[in-house]
Order: C-alpha cells, then sequence, then structure tokens
C-alpha cells in the first residue's frame, strides 16, 4: 500500500527497476474521493430518495470534489517551502487590475463557446437545453466564483501574465491577437473543455438515474445484482470524469500541461463521443446484431456467473482507471503522468477493459442468423477496436514530449503486463516465430511508407 507521502511530483524521471516512477498524484487521493463517493451515495439514497436527481448529483459531485480537495491540497502543501494560500490583506491596484484583466479575457474565452451553445440547444435540446439553462441560471454565480478565484491566485500565477490577461489587453483594443502568446493551446484547453463537460454531465444525470431506478425495483436476480453493479461503476466513472474537467487549476497541479495537436489525434476521440458518434452508428451495428450475453448464457448455470464476474471485473477496471486519476482525467491533454493503480500494470487500462468486455456483452461472435452476419458483425467491433487502438498511439505520441511520460514508457515496456507476457512467449517457439514475423511485418510497411511521399505528406499532416 502506498504511503500519503509518495509519489511526490517534484521529483525528477528516473528508471526505476521495482517501481515505476513517480505518479503526479497519489493513490490516496482517489481512494479519499471513493470513499466520500460512497457516503455521498449511502446518504442520498438512505434520506433522500424523492428528491430530485439533479440534487442527488450535485451532492455527490461536492462531496467527492471537496474530499479530494482537502486531501490534495494538504499532500502539495508538504513539499512546498511557501504556503498555498497567502491572500494579501490589503488588494492592491495592480493586483485588481490583474484580476479585472483576466476577468475580460474570460469573457472573451466563453463567449464563442456559448453562442455556440445556444445554436446546438435548438438543434439537440434533448442533450443541451437542460445544461444551457442551468447555465444561464448559475452564470451570476459562476461570474462571481470565478472573480475569487483569480483573486486568490494572484499571487500564484507565474512572473508572466497567462493568456487570460493578454486577451483582456485584447478586449480593451490595448493588444492584437496575433500578439497573444500560447493563443492556439488556449483556444484548444477550451474546445475540450467546450466538448467533454457537457458529455460528462449529462452522462453522470443518467447513470444516476438509471441507478436510482434499478436500487427501487431491486431483487436479487443474477441479471439485477449484475445491472446495479455495472451502472455503479458507469456512475463511479462519470463522477470522477466530471470532476476531472472541471476541476483544471494550477494551485492543486492539476492544470493542463499541453494539449493534443494532430488532427488524427482529435479526429479518433471525438467518434468516439457524441454528436460524432452518430455518424458512427450510421455503419456500426454491432450492439444491434450481436447476441448479448444475458440472453445467450440465460440458463448456463455456473458459466452465466462466471461471464458475468469477467464483464464486472473488467469494468471495475476501467472505473479504477478514472479514480487514480483524481483531478486530472481528461481527454486530449496532460495534466500529469499517472503511473500507480492500474497503470503501473498496463499503458491504457481503461482502453483495454472496455474493448474486452464489449466483446463479452454484444457476443458478435455467436452464429445467431449467418455466418456472414456474424463476421460482418465481428468486422464492426474490429473497427471500433481499431479506433480506440488509433487514440491509444496517438496519446502515446503526444504524451511522449514529457520526459515523465519517456520515463514511465521505459519501465512499463520492461515490467508491465504484456511485456512480461512477451518475455514468457519469447521462450517457445511458436512465440519466436510470431514475434519474429510481426517484426517483418512492421520493417516491410516501414519501407513501404518511406518508398510513398505522398503518404509521408498525408500521415504528418493528420498525424
Amino acid at each position: 500500500m502506498q504511503k500519503f507521502g509518495d509519489n511526490i511530483p517534484t521529483q525528477n524521471p528516473t528508471f526505476y527497476r521495482e517501481n515505476p516512477p513517480p505518479s503526479a498524484v497519489s493513490i490516496w487521493t482517489g481512494l479519499v474521493g471513493l470513499g466520500a463517493l460512497t457516503a455521498a451515495l449511502l446518504f442520498v439514497f438512505t434520506y433522500q430518495k424523492n428528491a430530485p436527481v439533479i440534487f442527488h448529483v450535485l451532492e455527490i459531485l461536492a462531496a467527492t470534489t471537496v474530499a479530494m480537495m482537502i486531501f490534495e491540497l494538504g499532500r502539495l502543501n508538504q513539499h512546498r517551502e511557501k504556503p498555498l494560500f497567502r491572500l494579501p490583506r490589503i488588494p492592491t491596484r495592480a493586483s485588481l487590475g490583474n484580476v479585472g484583466l483576466r476577468l475580460l479575457g474570460a469573457f472573451l474565452t466563453i463567449v464563442p463557446f456559448t453562442i455556440g451553445y445556444f445554436v446546438l440547444s435548438e438543434f439537440l435540446k434533448d442533450r443541451y437545453e437542460f445544461l444551457w439553462m442551468a447555465f444561464v441560471m448559475s452564470s451570476p454565480v459562476i461570474l462571481l466564483l470565478v472573480a475569487l478565484y483569480f483573486f486568490i491566485t494572484e499571487h500564484l500565477r507565474d512572473p508572466n501574465p497567462d493568456t487570460l490577461w493578454h486577451l483582456g489587453l485584447v478586449a480593451l483594443r490595448k493588444k492584437h491577437w496575433r500578439h497573444v502568446p500560447d493563443l492556439t493551446e488556449h483556444w484548444r484547453q477550451w474546445m475540450v473543455k467546450t466538448v467533454f463537460v457537457p458529455f460528462a454531465f449529462a452522462t453522470i444525470y443518467a447513470t444516476v438515474y438509471i441507478f436510482e431506478t434499478i436500487i427501487k425495483n431491486f431483487t436479487f436476480d443474477l441479471l439485477q445484482v449484475f445491472s446495479l453493479l455495472y451502472i455503479l461503476g458507469f456512475v463511479v466513472d462519470s463522477v470522477f470524469g466530471t470532476i476531472g474537467y472541471l476541476m483544471s487549476f494550477r494551485f492543486l497541479d492539476s492544470h493542463i500541461r499541453s494539449t493534443q495537436r494532430s488532427i488524427l489525434g482529435w479526429m479518433a476521440c471525438l467518434i468516439c463521443y457524441p454528436p460524432l458518434m452518430s455518424l458512427l452508428y450510421l455503419f456500426v451495428t454491432f450492439f444491434q446484431n450481436g447476441e448479448a450475453w444475458e440472453i445467450w448464457l440465460r440458463n448456463a448455470g455456473v458459466f452465466t456467473w462466471l461471464w458475468a464476474a469477467t464483464i464486472l471485473l473488467l469494468q471495475g477496471l476501467y472505473a479504477w482507471a478514472t479514480v487514480i486519476c483524481g483531478f486530472r482525467f481528461s481527454n486530449l491533454t496532460n495534466r500529469g503522468i499517472i503511473t500507480n493503480g492500474p497503470y503501473r500494470y498496463f499503458k491504457h487500462p481503461a482502453y483495454l477493459a472496455k474493448n474486452i468486455s464489449w466483446w463479452l456483452i454484444f457476443m458478435p461472435f455467436v452464429l445467431t442468423i449467418s455466418i456472414p452476419v456474424a463476421l460482418g458483425t465481428a468486422a464492426q467491433l474490429l473497427f471500433v477496436n481499431f479506433i480506440y487502438y488509433l487514440r491509444a498511439k496517438t496519446e502515446e505520441r503526444h504524451l511522449w514530449e514529457d520526459e515523465h511520460y519517456r520515463a514511465y514508457v521505459r519501465w512499463i515496456d520492461s515490467y508491465g503486463v504484456f511485456a512480461r507476457f512477451r518475455q514468457l512467449l519469447l521462450r517457445t517457439t511458436i512465440g519466436k516465430s510470431f514475434f519474429s514475423f510481426l517484426d517483418y511485418l512492421s520493417t516491410a510497411m516501414t519501407r513501404l511508407y518511406e518508398r510513398s511521399m505522398l503518404a509521408k505528406r498525408f500521415v504528418r499532416y493528420i498525424w
């Protein structure tokens, strides 16, 4: 078990033999949040059964966030020479001016995305109308909290003004857009928030609602137990995912270091989420053609329980991969390298668990209609698996810029589960032949790529 002081984020990356390089977050941060989430679930479904779902969602989010924030601030303060919060007794004109400029910059940033949400709410009412109404109603409170945050963190900023400060000058027409530093990175970071915060809120609302419905009609039937635990995994994942997108703050060391720059990386990620996911569903229908496991294995006895337990184990791995991130979960960004928890064993535990579980849940390999239909359905799921493979590879390429990630890759490639499995296979004749064939295939494809100028230009453009 990890100690409270382990994984100090200021340690330099080196190559470790027995243990991976230090993680950006302590394993205790996620465990504290998970404990608070559990307590919040017990409270709201025991004493507030008839309260609206939105109240349950907000209380669960608040309890989990506050618990992790208190722990994380205490952990980070142990390794700071100066105290984290040191408010000036009397605000100076310069500090108030900086806060005002940053507020103007934040306003200038939010306006185009707000207009976009207003337009989307007209076309996608079921998904965005509730979020739009909530944003409009809570905008005064949000503005007050943003101003308070800017004032508190004024002394924590780097000596050089940030992008919001420069955008404030743009709003006052004292500076041109082209002279704002890191502007492209700034818009990419806000694009990530704009895309995924609404999705995260919609997901957590839906999962808590389904979880509440299952509890009200719960029996100890196998499928009821499975459904309860399976949805609970999504509740945990969506809570920590939502917190991750919202709590991107430098004073928590959970700020965004960099965002994905490649077109392919954005495409491979966004196609897995609404609204672009609807385009994928036009020709990927394995969830419709495949025989669901609970139907095919309904009367299989012990084998049914084993199958269900395997799916739940994968769901637990999927949720664990999000919990261990604490405040740092986010797509398309680098917010610190996580090397503990499931990432100690796999580079991409969430993708691995999700893709394997789909094969077990939808069972596209079962011959319910004909061999061509089964093969076609399996091919569709393989295509989705390939999309997640692209996501993994583009993420690796992005994170490779971070020296901490390079140290982690060197370690996981030698001591991870797949590395150890590869070492075992290489001791067999079949394993040696298999990996020799893969090396030959990789070399052949590399040579083919090197000979094609068109392929080079295309890959460099999207990669």
